[in-house]
Protein backbone atom coordinates (compact mmCIF):
# COMPACT_ATOMS: atom_id res chain seq x y z
CA UNK A 1 0.00 0.00 0.00
CA UNK A 2 1.09 3.00 -0.81
CA UNK A 3 1.20 6.26 0.77
CA UNK A 4 -0.01 9.44 -0.26
CA UNK A 5 2.29 12.78 0.55
CA UNK A 6 0.61 14.95 3.47
CA UNK A 7 -0.36 18.05 2.04
CA UNK A 8 1.52 20.24 4.60
CA UNK A 9 5.05 18.68 3.22
CA UNK A 10 3.92 20.41 0.01
CA UNK A 11 3.63 23.70 1.73
CA UNK A 12 6.40 23.29 3.55
CA UNK A 13 8.30 22.61 0.69
CA UNK A 14 7.30 25.39 -1.43
CA UNK A 15 7.51 28.10 1.68
CA UNK A 16 10.81 26.79 1.92
CA UNK A 17 11.63 27.29 -1.78
CA UNK A 18 10.26 30.91 -0.80
CA UNK A 19 12.34 31.44 1.76
CA UNK A 20 15.53 30.58 0.35
CA UNK A 21 14.67 32.37 -3.21
CA UNK A 22 13.89 35.53 -0.75
CA UNK A 23 16.97 35.69 0.77
CA UNK A 24 18.97 34.99 -2.25
CA UNK A 25 17.57 38.24 -3.38
CA UNK A 26 18.02 39.88 0.04
CA UNK A 27 21.66 38.70 0.03
CA UNK A 28 21.99 40.22 -3.91
CA UNK A 29 20.69 43.92 -2.50
CA UNK A 30 23.03 43.46 0.50
CA UNK A 31 26.36 42.60 -1.38
CA UNK A 32 25.28 45.32 -4.37
CA UNK A 33 24.69 47.93 -1.84
CA UNK A 34 28.00 46.90 0.20
CA UNK A 35 30.13 47.20 -3.95
CA UNK A 36 28.61 50.40 -4.38
CA UNK A 37 29.44 52.13 -0.96
CA UNK A 38 32.76 50.46 -1.46
CA UNK A 39 33.00 52.19 -4.94
CA UNK A 40 31.95 55.59 -3.58
CA UNK A 41 34.48 55.13 -0.86
CA UNK A 42 37.76 54.12 -3.35
CA UNK A 43 36.44 57.10 -5.56
CA UNK A 44 36.78 59.54 -2.31
CA UNK A 45 40.15 57.94 -1.62
CA UNK A 46 41.20 58.68 -4.46
CA UNK A 47 40.09 61.96 -4.70
CA UNK A 48 41.33 63.13 -1.38
CA UNK A 49 44.66 61.36 -2.58
CA UNK A 50 44.93 63.64 -5.22
CA UNK A 51 43.92 66.84 -3.81
CA UNK A 52 47.17 66.03 -0.93
CA UNK A 53 49.30 65.72 -3.24
CA UNK A 54 48.54 69.00 -5.10
CA UNK A 55 48.53 70.79 -2.12
CA UNK A 56 51.61 69.67 -1.66
CA UNK A 57 53.45 70.76 -4.52
CA UNK A 58 51.72 74.18 -4.77
CA UNK A 59 52.84 74.16 -0.67
CA UNK A 60 56.64 73.64 -2.34
CA UNK A 61 55.75 76.74 -4.65
CA UNK A 62 54.03 79.01 -2.10
CA UNK A 63 57.55 78.42 -0.26
CA UNK A 64 59.92 79.88 -2.58
CA UNK A 65 58.25 83.24 -2.48
CA UNK A 66 58.84 84.02 1.44
CA UNK A 67 62.23 82.40 1.56
CA UNK A 68 63.40 85.03 -0.91
CA UNK A 69 61.65 87.69 0.80
CA UNK A 70 63.37 86.45 4.10
CA UNK A 71 66.52 87.04 2.36
CA UNK A 72 65.75 90.07 1.18
CA UNK A 73 64.33 91.95 3.81
CA UNK A 74 66.66 90.13 6.46
CA UNK A 75 62.93 88.97 8.66
CA UNK A 76 63.12 84.91 9.40
CA UNK A 77 59.02 85.25 10.24
CA UNK A 78 58.91 84.45 6.49
CA UNK A 79 61.15 81.80 5.99
CA UNK A 80 59.24 79.99 9.56
CA UNK A 81 55.64 81.25 8.00
CA UNK A 82 56.69 79.30 4.75
CA UNK A 83 57.72 75.89 6.34
CA UNK A 84 54.81 76.02 8.46
CA UNK A 85 52.66 76.02 5.10
CA UNK A 86 54.34 72.83 4.10
CA UNK A 87 53.51 70.79 7.43
CA UNK A 88 50.26 71.36 7.18
CA UNK A 89 50.08 70.54 3.65
CA UNK A 90 51.60 67.23 4.87
CA UNK A 91 49.18 67.16 7.51
CA UNK A 92 45.91 68.07 6.40
CA UNK A 93 44.78 64.48 6.14
CA UNK A 94 44.86 64.33 9.72
CA UNK A 95 42.89 67.14 10.14
CA UNK A 96 45.71 68.97 12.11
CA UNK A 97 46.83 71.08 8.72
CA UNK A 98 43.85 73.56 8.59
CA UNK A 99 45.44 75.22 12.03
CA UNK A 100 48.98 74.76 11.13
CA UNK A 101 48.00 76.64 7.97
CA UNK A 102 46.18 79.30 10.11
CA UNK A 103 49.21 79.88 12.24
CA UNK A 104 51.28 80.40 9.07
CA UNK A 105 48.89 83.01 7.98
CA UNK A 106 49.27 84.91 11.17
CA UNK A 107 52.91 84.51 11.22
CA UNK A 108 53.04 85.62 7.69
CA UNK A 109 50.68 88.51 8.50
CA UNK A 110 52.94 89.49 11.46
CA UNK A 111 55.98 89.12 8.96
CA UNK A 112 54.59 91.71 6.72
CA UNK A 113 54.20 94.41 9.55
CA UNK A 114 57.81 94.02 10.16
CA UNK A 115 58.63 95.26 6.76
CA UNK A 116 60.82 98.48 7.48
CA UNK A 117 59.19 101.29 5.57
CA UNK A 118 61.47 104.07 4.00
CA UNK A 119 60.35 107.82 4.66
CA UNK A 120 59.90 109.45 2.02
CA UNK A 121 62.89 112.42 1.43
CA UNK A 122 61.58 115.35 1.96
CA UNK A 123 61.84 117.82 -1.20
CA UNK A 124 63.77 120.66 -0.70
CA UNK A 125 62.39 124.35 0.09
CA UNK A 126 62.61 126.88 -2.73
CA UNK A 127 64.99 129.49 -1.93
Amino acid sequence: MTKNKPPTTSIYSSSLLLQTTFSRSAWRGLLGLKLAFTSRLYALQSRLSSFWSFEIVAATFIRRSPNSMAARLNIKLFSIAALLYIIAAVLVMFLVGGIISLAATILRATAFFRIPVEKPSQPSAPA
